[in-house]
């Protein structure tokens, strides 16, 4: 497992489209998120 943090100002994001049949829908537009930690989390094969 890899595990990157970032201590951050600000992120923005927009939602393009749906990876499963069960995700919500949300709206595409740019959403802003202030002064927030961001945590990227990769579990590889074999991890347990």
């Amino acid at each position: 497992m890899k595990i990157l943090q970032l201590h951050s100002n600000f992120i923005e994001y927009r939602p393009v489209e749906k990876e499963i049949p069960s995700a919500e829908e949300a709206e595409q537009k740019t959403h802003r998120l202030e002064n927030l930690i961001v945590l990227f989390t990769c579990v590889e094969e074999g991890d347990s």
